[in-house]
């Protein structure tokens, strides 16, 4: 996975903060298209969504990005993403018996804080999986939350040690997590970690049909 320096980090995050070029609305499309976007990303309100990148390993159930749909939620007040699989040959996150699906989904959330608008940040991240069933395999959803500033991001930091969350966290089945980040946060690396295994055997597959990560802004006063 990509890693941005220190210098980088620092350099990115003003340039997106300041440069006063226009970034387009975050619009539906395919996960390949987010990627393509890279650094320039895209808007939800004043929040810009940038560096989407996705990944597979240790699987045999393969989901090209071009098959992953990517919805925007436009609420500039809870910005975030819907993921869905729509494909001919894999409907959805549904693996069957003897088979398996790895992969990750990193993006970068940062304030942009245009003129004369509110400062915003971070307060809340949830973390949503709907759909489908769990028969006898594995299901596991979580999404490290990991927050940037001038020091790499390349891992969550544990709470114990410093007050930021280490993830939100779905398994077994579908359902919803939820976490609280610092009042000030305002730009965090996160992914989408999704491990499927179908079940040993039988017809029924293991696994889900969405992906709902969305965030909670709050003022800075």
């Amino acid at each position: 996975m990509k890693k941005i320096t220190v210098f980088a980090a620092a350099v990115l995050m003003a340039w997106t903060a300041r440069s006063g070029l226009a970034v387009s609305p975050c619009t539906t499309g395919t996960l390949a298209d987010y990627v393509s976007n890279g650094e320039t990303g895209c808007l939800i309100g004043a929040t810009s969504f940038v560096d989407f990148e996705y990944e597979q390993s240790n699987s045999d159930n393969l989901i090209p990005a071009q098959d992953i749909i990517v919805t925007p939620i436009l609420d500039p007040n809870h910005p975030g993403f819907t993921f869905t699989v729509s494909s001919a040959s894999a409907a959805s996150w549904l693996v069957p018996a003897g088979h398996s699906y790895q992969a990750t989904i990193h993006f970068v959330l940062q304030q942009t804080f245009p003129k004369g608008e509110p400062v915003l940040a971070v307060q809340q991240a949830q973390l949503g999986v709907s759909g489908g069933q769990f028969e006898g395999g594995e299901l596991l959803v979580d999404s490290p939350g990991c927050l940037r500033g001038f020091l790499p991001c390349a891992e969550s930091r544990p709470s114990v040690d410093s007050g930021i969350p280490i993830d939100m966290q779905v398994s077994l089945t579908p359902g919803l997590s939820e976490t609280s980040f610092p009042g000030t946060t305002e730009s965090i690396g996160e992914q989408i970690n999704i491990t499927v295994a179908g079940p040993s055997s039988g017809a029924t597959p293991t696994g889900f049909t969405t992906i709902n990560l969305q965030y909670v802004l709050t003022t800075l006063l």
